[in-house]
């Protein structure tokens, strides 16, 4: 289901008390687990750049102190 209608569906349960086979918490739930895999996915994506803008750091201050060694 996509979020839209998964939201569609919550308003509408509230409106109405429930339904027969679903709780609006299970739909909160839903809407609340799949924020938090968003979020997660945009977190491993901010980890990975760090990381990888971190070794480039790495990389160049030890060019930079080989460099200076050498000369």
């Amino acid at each position: 289901m996509s979020e839209g209608d998964l939201v569609r569906c919550l308003d509408a349960m509230a409106q109405t008390g429930g339904g027969p086979h679903h709780e609006v918490a299970d739909y909160r739930s839903e809407l609340t687990r799949r924020e938090t895999e968003h979020l997660n996915k945009r977190l491993l994506w901010l980890t990975r750049a760090i990381f990888l803008l971190t070794s480039v750091l790495v990389v160049i201050e030890l060019c930079r102190l080989i460099a200076g060694v050498v000369h």
